[in-house]
């Protein structure tokens, strides 16, 4: 009888299986871990660097969702740290370059949550710390080095909302969109 429940079991979870290994097989894809440097450039904050890292998962035919934490150290003066976090999740397309087995482009959209710290005097009436929507949209190149490390380069846009000061009494308006162009370079780890 116990053998006749393990049969069942196998048999109910036999899609699944073939699932996970024709979602691997079409995209030739495996979980990934990354993490490179960041530059953000443009928006209400200027520029500044950073570093970030993630993980993506791979989903049926060419689709990936990806998760991706980004963080900027904007200023550091005296005692104060004034520093942006972007926590982001979304989908992510690729495609194989014909003829390369090797490289592959991508475009994804993320969407989260930005988190900005202001510890610097400088800027304490202009932005108080916050957390507002974050938003992300990306393309680029990735490029296989062996057969579990692989080099990324992306550029797009970002975007997040900063909490305007009440430093001098109520903030109208209460939020500010930082518009910015982001460029990543990361180093890639396949499972």
């Amino acid at each position: 009888m116990r053998a006749v429940r393990i049969a069942a079991v196998l048999a109910l979870l036999s899609p699944v299986f073939a699932w996970s290994q024709e979602s691997s097989a079409v995209s030739g894809r495996t979980v990934e871990a990354f993490a490179g440097y960041s530059l953000g450039a443009g928006g209400v904050l200027g520029t500044h660097s950073g570093f970030h890292g993630g993980v993506d998962f791979p989903l049926p035919g060419r689709l990936q969702c990806v998760g991706e934490v980004n963080r900027f150290i904007i200023g550091t003066y005296g005692t104060g740290i004034m520093s942006e976090t972007s926590i982001l999740v979304g989908p992510r397309y690729e495609v194989r370059l014909s003829g390369s087995g090797h490289t592959l482009v991508f475009a994804d959209v993320l969407a989260g949550v930005d988190v900005f710290h202001n510890g610097r005097q400088s800027y304490t009436w202009i932005y108080n710390d916050g957390t507002g929507f974050a938003l992300a949209a990306d393309g680029g190149v990735e490029d296989r080095l062996s057969r579990h490390f692989a080099l990324r380069g992306s550029a797009g846009y970002s975007y997040g909302r900063l909490t305007n000061s009440t430093y001098g009494g109520p903030a109208n308006p209460a939020t500010t969109g930082n518009h910015r162009a982001r460029v990543e370079i990361s180093l890639v780890y396949r499972f």
